[in-house]
């Protein structure tokens, strides 16, 4: 599949996850909502590395997306856009896909017990600029060439 198709294969994924987050945070289901808004953030950010390689099994993107912006074969437009938002990749990976999927099980405590409305909130709004993000940057992408 090429990498334009994996992007927006990642790219539909990650908004499929966001309009379950905002369902669940309608129904005031915290952990779940939580739960797809890590996985929205996840498939953003891999929609956006997808633009330029492969991509390992992970749920830590904000390191694929470092490891991006240091390569330097992203467009200065874009290094600076992704720069600016890379605060919403950070803890949004394994460890918060762990909270919300399993709870603390040192502290026997269930997602439902552990996630708080805050939280879950956060991380929502964290996936609507994720999901934003990589729109943006799939449309850069996938525009055609000036004529000059």
């Amino acid at each position: 599949m090429h990498s334009r198709e994996n992007s927006a294969y990642r790219l539909d994924v990650a908004r499929e996850a966001l309009g379950f987050a905002e369902a669940e945070a309608k129904e005031r289901r915290w952990p779940a909502c939580l739960n797809y808004s890590q996985q929205a953030v996840e498939s953003a950010g891999k929609s956006i590395v997808l633009h330029f390689r492969p991509i390992p099994r992970t749920h830590d993107v904000d390191e694929l997306l470092d490891d991006l912006l240091a390569s330097q074969v992203v467009s200065k437009a874009i290094e600076s856009f992704l720069s600016a938002n890379m605060d919403i990749f950070r803890e949004m990976g394994m460890d918060t896909h762990i909270r919300a999927a399993y709870g603390d099980e040192d502290a026997r405590m269930t997602p439902g017990a552990l996630i708080q409305e805050a939280e879950a909130m956060s991380s929502l709004r964290k996936a609507r600029r994720a999901v934003a993000l990589a729109e943006e940057i799939f449309s850069e992408m996938t525009k055609p060439p000036s004529k000059k």
